[in-house]
């Protein structure tokens, strides 16, 4: 087994790291600290893909467990953009980033600006 901690110093070579803002503890959130090191980097790269319990905040930056199952209301694709976004380090350099998604009438649609132009799709 490899510990949390020596698992994580490794995937900092990467640039995957626990974001600032998030305690080492809340990956257990997801699975249990023998778990984890049972695993070998599946299960913490699994727990770094999540949100900070409680709220949309990311553990990680660099990684992401999308949901599409989720994809049932407005603000949902905006949500995916914005975490793109942060994904790249605003590297797409997308900005008011609106959506609709009505499942009743079948209509979705994702407007932005990319580089100061504007798209909708």
């Amino acid at each position: 087994m490899v510990s949390v901690e020596e698992q994580l110093e490794k995937l900092r070579a990467c640039d995957i790291l626990l974001n600032p803002a998030a305690e080492l503890e809340e990956l257990y959130v997801w699975h249990k600290r023998s778990k984890l090191e049972a695993t070998l980097y599946y299960g913490i790269i699994a727990a770094l893909s999540n949100n900070r319990s409680g709220n949309k905040d990311p553990l990680c930056n660099t990684l992401w467990a999308c949901d599409f199952t989720v994809l049932a209301d407005n603000g949902r694709y905006t949500c995916i953009f914005e975490r793109l976004e942060l994904m790249t380090n605003g590297a797409l350099y997308l900005s008011d980033i609106t959506d609709c998604l009505n499942v009743h009438t079948m209509t979705a649609w994702i407007k932005f600006y990319h580089n100061k132009t504007k798209y909708k799709w």
